[in-house]
């Protein structure tokens, strides 16, 4: 898996502190088998609020979500939302292939 912290997150030593203590559990949630994925943590600040940002891409689907520095203190709370954050990602990727094989089905099926 490749991991990258944007120029945001950068200028954020606690974030991206926190953000490199949960890439070792990001890459045991993703796994082996997908080494070509890709993930890279930013940041926001919305109304006075700071925000770790990850988005995984493993081509064509792509799943983003945003964690406060609370969330990313608590490692069971942080393995929680990055195994949620790769399901969804999974179930997109499962979505599109029943789709494909539907309109295959339909495209070569009596109806």
């Amino acid at each position: 898996m490749n991991v990258s912290y944007d120029e945001q997150i950068r200028r954020s030593p606690e974030l991206l502190s926190l953000a490199e203590q949960a890439t070792p559990q990001l890459e045991a949630v993703v796994g082996p088998s997908h080494a070509e994925a890709q993930a890279e943590w930013g940041y926001e600040e919305e109304a006075g609020h700071k925000w770790a940002t990850l988005q995984i891409r493993d081509a064509p689907e792509e799943v983003r979500t945003r964690l406060a520095p609370e969330e990313l203190r608590e490692t069971s709370r942080v393995r929680k939302r990055l195994r949620w954050l790769w399901g969804d990602l999974l179930q997109a990727r499962l979505n599109r292939l029943v789709q494909g094989l539907l309109e295959d089905v339909g495209a070569n099926g009596d109806g």
